[in-house]
């Protein structure tokens, strides 16, 4: 049966370097990136990070869930032996987007859309990476080699270029969903909310990779 597992987190956390030690440790998985996984998908997110425009968060919503519904026609399937990693999904809209304006009853609608155009499936593990802010922002000014890689040239996309104000507001959005009722109630919709751990980043990356396999494989 397929194990889905969600991996969340601000940009800086080092998701990237993450992964990369997970794909050594488990043969059957696959990484997925939300969005960017679905043919529409890579185009959103080159249109998402790069584009020579401003979108309110509200189309930025609406573009996360086109790609969502994309990616579950056209990776979720039980019938596989496999471990699906997915570099964000849930968590995500109510961080990002909420800090360019989006109501959590928007957010809400953007769930429940999902759940209408057949999204049935529950997932087995989220883990969501943080770190304090002086973390952070050390990290978005000094990215990992494997985080380099992802990075077009010299230029950093516009999360990264969007100011310590925004990415405080992202980062204090990603600490709320412990103890926001709203917020869990919303997630519920998807996973157990038991399934959702959290892992603080400012520490040695073997110690973190050892826990984060530990969930996984609970």
């Amino acid at each position: 049966m397929q194990k889905i597992v969600v991996l969340e987190g601000i940009n800086g956390v080092g998701k990237s370097t993450i992964i990369k030690a997970l794909l050594e440790s488990y043969d059957n998985a696959i990484v997925t990136s939300h969005p960017g996984s679905t043919e529409i998908g890579k185009e959103l997110r080159k249109l998402l990070k790069f584009g020579n425009f401003n979108l309110s968060g509200p189309q930025e919503l609406a573009l996360f869930a086109t790609d969502a519904i994309g990616f579950y026609n056209q990776y979720i399937d039980d019938s596989k032996d496999q471990l699906l990693i997915c570099d964000r999904l849930n968590i995500t809209s109510t961080v990002y987007q909420r800090a360019k304006g989006v109501t959590l009853k928007q957010i809400d609608a953007m769930y429940d859309l999902l759940i209408a155009c057949g999204w049935m499936r529950t997932i087995d593990k989220m883990i969501v990476f943080n770190a304090p802010f002086d973390v952070i922002q050390n990290r978005i000014k000094k990215p990992t080699l494997v985080e380099q890689d992802k990075i077009q040239g010299d230029k950093k996309d516009r999360f990264e270029s969007a100011g310590d104000e925004y990415l405080k507001k992202v980062h204090n959005y990603y600490c709320e969903f412990r103890t926001d009722p709203k917020i869990r109630s919303m997630l519920e919709k998807f996973i157990d909310l038991e399934n959702i751990h959290e892992i603080m980043v400012d520490r040695d990356i073997d110690s973190i990779v050892k826990d984060v396999k530990l969930i996984i494989d609970s």
